[in-house]
């Protein structure tokens, strides 16, 4: 839910980015990831070392349905419906009530077993950039192994809006630390660039951790602490570095000190906007959503 790098792997760009995955490392954790990056033989691999994984998938997929969970826009339970025979999704979904929202237990080509959600977006909720043609509803597909009993259909479309994280802690890392891709010539050179700006925007996120105690209990963007803080940081830096005993010197520090705090007064993150919170994207709505039970329990299902 809140951002913490924790490692980093480089590969060749020219390579797929899903063969360079290393899937023997993910243990025991919960693997999210964009349409890119769906893989079969992965989402097995991932079952069978105890992980879970929640990744969107594409409208052209297509599992053999086993049976669905029906639920409404607001995410109550309707009914469950086991087939008599299995289908296979491209042909079951034309069926399908278009204002309702499904989670269906599927077999995929590999004959590994998991859930497919369709989620049901209005186009109220629908930004213009996504949206194909203005005025039409659309839906969106997530794949997942999470037990239902753990997550419900809303619970796993909550937690998958965390996954925005990873594209802000990017942007921060790459606008606002010079890193460039004209610079980036060489593997050396970008190991380097990379590690510099990780280490240039943990030294930031540090500092201005420090004074979030300080700022009523707000928390602070991790964007604006890229994009605010760096000058007053490194003059701060010189003036410990200078080692300056003089009364001049100690009130010049005091100076850059206030003036960073009063930076970081600035990285206070805003409210969620409308659409955020229309979409539960905000961190205060995963939140509620993961805290309280699921609406349908297995046992449920099974009846």
């Amino acid at each position: 839910i809140y951002q913490t790098f924790r490692n980093l792997a480089i590969t060749n760009g020219v390579s797929s980015e899903r063969a360079e995955v290393p899937v023997s490392q993910f243990v025991r954790c919960l693997w999210m990831a964009d349409a890119g990056y769906v893989h079969f033989g992965f989402f097995a691999a991932l079952d069978k070392l105890a992980s879970f994984y929640l990744v969107r998938g594409t409208m052209n997929m297509n599992p053999t349905v086993l049976s669905l969970v029906i639920y409404d826009d607001d995410g109550q339970y309707i009914e469950t419906i086991t087939l008599g025979t299995p289908t296979p999704l491209k042909k079951l979904a034309p069926k399908l009530d278009k204002k309702l929202s499904y989670d269906m237990d599927v077999v995929l080509s590999n004959g590994h077993r998991c859930r497919v959600i369709r989620s049901y977006v209005p186009d109220t909720l629908r930004s213009t950039r996504g949206a194909k043609a203005k005025g039409k509803d659309g839906f969106a597909y997530f794949y997942t192994n999470l037990p239902r009993e753990m997550l419900d259909l809303k619970q796993v479309i909550a937690i998958y809006h965390a996954r925005w994280g990873i594209e802000i802690y990017w942007k921060a890392l790459k606008s606002f630390n010079n890193l460039r891709t004209d610079r980036l010539l060489k593997n050396s050179v970008i190991h380097g660039m990379l590690l510099m700006c990780l280490a240039w925007l943990s030294l930031k996120i540090f500092m201005a951790k420090q004074a979030e105690p300080l700022l009523r209990g707000n928390k602070l963007s991790i964007l604006k602490i890229a994009i605010h803080s760096g000058e007053a940081i490194l003059d701060l830096f010189k003036l410990i570095l200078k080692k300056g005993q003089s009364p001049e010197d100690h009130e010049e520090f005091n100076r850059t000190a206030r003036l960073l705090f009063q930076l970081f007064g600035r990285c206070v993150k805003e409210k969620p906007s409308k659409i955020n919170r229309e979409q539960g994207r905000a961190v205060a709505c995963i939140i509620k959503e993961l805290r309280r039970p699921p609406v349908l329990s297995r046992a449920d299902n099974a009846a």
